[in-house]
Order: structure tokens, then sequence, then C-alpha cells
């Protein structure tokens, strides 16, 4: 009998283990996390902490009772320490009893995941002071919170808009530090500072973000709890405690001990079938290096989707289906209030730096048609190459119905659209849904008159 071991329990891990034990009731599986638990939305814990998710059990995605009946073994608390790919097989710490032991595998499937990254701040290691990974981590910052008047974040990316809001609607007065020129990076300045404004316009009275700056010292009272933050400009903020959200580090160590090849940002390098270099060895979800479809680049966009999708790829791979996992768009979304943000593809500012000839267009406009009562604005950002007119991204935000614009570009470009293509897209039109001419029509006539001007 085939024996599969899998370590790691977050979202691909697990997804790997039963899709597995829905293709082969004969394949031994067994799944090692040092977690107290398996197969959870880490992606629904800002919801928790804003109270819209009143038990943090409904984010639990299946138990290891569960898992059981389909098979498969589920070992909690059990740290992969090591691994022996010549003698093929690894070895556990129970992290219970300190005790070790040796697990021998047929397939071996990494799906590590990545750790919060703790950035080298003085006295960082004072109390209430957290980082947002594990359900424990939401219930820790949830009561916290509601014994608090202010709150501090570190960093500017989704998860901490996202817990900007659950602040914000539990009226903690909220300040944020992001090292870069706006919040969410992965925006254009200008899609970025009218997030911002969005933010700051409404919420100013609860609300500080502190843009181009840096946390250089936390303060602590006699209980060494944190009281205070200095900046890097001397400034000190108080508060009551503090979120550390300055990115992720994969979990790729004891594969680069045991001789594995990495790649972007220490992410683990796999080819289109999942598999690494080291023999009879899979990875899958945020310890592994993506390729993103525009740029043909590695990339790494840890995402749960993603995570899901690749745990998917590595058990029919490992079935002998040889499926391949064609990439990735960063393909992204969140929000803030009733505002949605959304961004696929390359932003302006990427697309020169992956040596394209970017020209862009940006409209502000109703998402159905203006007379309907509950029309509402979005602003959309197309980005295309000038000399193959290839759409090679886009970027929305709005109270309106960004989603769906965002889901028709990834389709666009995973079609190899240009321009041309996008707009002779009969999109439905009926005035609840839509303005006669959709959103997305409207910036991409500006974009192929942007082009025809220049080629006069």
């Amino acid at each position: 009998m085939k024996k599969v071991v899998i370590i790691g329990g977050g979202a691909a891990g697990p997804k790997t283990a039963a899709k597995l034990s829905r293709l082969d009731k004969n394949i031994e599986i067994e799944l090692y996390t040092q977690e107290n638990m398996v197969s959870y939305s880490a992606c629904g814990l800002p919801f928790y902490i804003e109270g819209l998710i009143t038990d943090i059990n409904n984010l639990i995605i299946r138990t290891p009772e569960e898992f059981q009946k389909q098979g498969v073994k589920i070992f909690l608390n059990s740290k992969c320490t090591k691994i022996n790919p010549q003698e093929k097989n690894v070895e556990i710490l129970n992290l219970q009893t300190n005790e070790k032991k040796l697990v021998s595998y047929d397939n071996l499937v990494i799906a590590t995941g990545a750790r919060p990254f703790i950035p080298p701040i003085a006295n960082i290691g004072l109390n209430n002071i957290f980082s947002l990974k594990t359900l424990n981590d939401g219930i820790k910052i949830r009561d916290k919170m509601r014994k608090s008047k202010n709150a501090l974040i570190i960093g500017g990316g989704n998860i901490s808009i996202e817990l900007l809001w659950a602040f914000t609607k539990n009226d903690i007065k909220t300040q944020v530090i992001e090292r870069s020129t706006h919040m969410l990076n992965m925006l254009d300045d200008e899609m970025g500072e009218l997030v911002e404004h969005y933010i700051l316009g409404n919420f100013g009275n609860i609300i500080k973000i502190h843009t181009n700056q840096e946390a250089s010292e936390f303060i602590g009272d006699n209980n060494n709890n944190v009281i205070a933050c200095k900046l890097n400009n001397g400034d000190v903020i108080e508060t009551d405690f503090v979120i550390i959200a300055s990115g992720i580090v994969p979990n790729s160590e004891i594969f680069k001990e045991a001789g594995g090849i990495l790649s972007i940002r220490d992410t683990i390098k796999v080819d289109t079938y999942m598999q690494t270099n080291l023999k009879d060895i899979y990875a899958c979800g945020d310890v592994v290096a993506n390729y993103n479809i525009v740029s043909h680049k590695p990339a790494w966009i840890p995402l749960a989707s993603t995570a899901n999708k690749e745990g998917r790829i590595v058990a029919l791979n490992i079935n002998g289906m040889k499926e391949a996992f064609h990439g990735v768009l960063s393909s992204v979304v969140t929000k803030f209030h009733n505002l949605t943000i959304a961004s696929c593809g390359l932003s302006e500012r990427d697309a020169k730096q992956n040596g394209f000839t970017p020209i862009s267009a940006m409209v502000t406009k109703k998402d159905k048609a203006g007379y309907m009562p509950d029309a509402q604005e979005i602003t959309l950002k197309l980005v295309a190459d000038y000399y193959s007119q290839k759409i090679l991204g886009a970027q929305a935000i709005g109270p309106g119905d960004v989603h769906k614009r965002m889901g028709t570009v990834v389709a666009c470009i995973m079609s190899d659209f240009k321009v041309d293509d996008l707009l002779n897209l009969d999109l439905p039109y009926a005035p609840p849904y839509s303005p006669t001419i959709d959103p997305l029509l409207t910036v991409a006539q500006i974009i192929g008159q942007k082009i025809f001007n220049l080629n006069k």
C-alpha cells in the first residue's frame, strides 16, 4: 500500500489529504501539523475579531475526526524537524512529550505554509504585541480589543485593512504605521491614495495612518505590557496593544537543509506538477513559489485560494493523473467598511519593472444605471501594454460591484486578450446590474483612444 505523508495542516495540506482520500481509498495518508488543530480558515479571523462571526469554531473546515472517517490519520502537535530524502523518511517531534520518531513515506508533501515576519523592533517581546495566524491568535486579539481603547497596527497590507475595520467597528482608536508611500502597496499610488482618502474621510476621527514611517522601539510599563511605540522620526504613539502585520516568511528551512532548491524569497521551487527537485517530494501552498502568468517570472502570491488549487493538483499527480498548475495572476480582493478593493495581474509600476511599456486609464463611474436607487460608484484602472495591446492588469475600488469587474479582467488576461477583444465583449446589461456601457468597457475605450492618438 502506498503511503503519503503530509507536513502542514493549514489549507494546502488538508486539501491534498481530502482529495487523495477520495481518489484512492487504498492510499495510506498521514498528516502532521505542529498546531493543536487542523484545516481552518485563517482568512476569516479578521471577521471573527470584528464580531461578524461570533463562534470561532465556524472557521474550522474539517475536524480530525472527520478526516479519520475519510481514512486520513491526523497527528496534532507534531513538528517535522528533518527530512531524509535518501532514506525516504521524516523526523517528527511530538511537542507534548518531546519524543522523536522516524516516519517513512512513498511520497512526501510539504505544505508547511508561512509564519508572520517579526521585524527587528526593540522590545518586541513585550506583552500585548500580537501577530495573526492561528485561531488562538484571533481569540487573544479579540479579547484584548474588547478591553482596550487604542490599537496600533504595524504594516499596511490586506490583513491590516481588514483588522483596521474590525477595530474601527468596535470603536477602537487605531493608528497604522506603513513604511511605503501608502497602504496596500500592490496598488499604484493614485489608487492607494484613494483608499486612504476614503478611510480618513469617513473615519478620520478614529483612525490615523503614518506612511513613510517605521517603528523603532516599543515602550513598556513596569509589568512588561506595551504602552507606546516610538517611530524612526522620534514620534511616540500611545497604545493598549499592537498588531504586527509586516508580511510573512515561508517555512522552507527543513526543505533547504535536506538539499532542496529554493526560489524567490526563500520559497520552495516547484515545477508545473508541484514537484520539487527531491525525488517523490511535492510542495504546495504558502511555502512555494508561484509562476506569474503575465510577467512569466517566479512570484510569491500566498493566498488560500491558490493553496487549495495546488493541494488538489498535488493529490492528482500523486495519483498518477499528470495535472499541471499553470500559475497565478495575483488576484486579490479585500474590504474596508463598504469599500471593496481588488486587483489582478500587474500594476502599472510592476509592468514597467517587468519590461513592458504600460499604458493605462482610470475611470470613476456608477456600477449600474445611475437612476437605480442602489447605484454606487467604482473607480477602475486598467493597464495594458502599448506595443502588444495586451491587457496586463487592473485595479478597482469602491462601494459598488467591484468584484465582478475584476473577475472579467482575470478571464481576459487568462485568454490573452487585447484591449480590442475586451471592447468586443458582449457583457450582459440590465439597469440593476450595469450602466448601458459598463465601466470596464469605458476604461478600455479610453486606453484604445490613447493608443490611437499615439499612433497617429
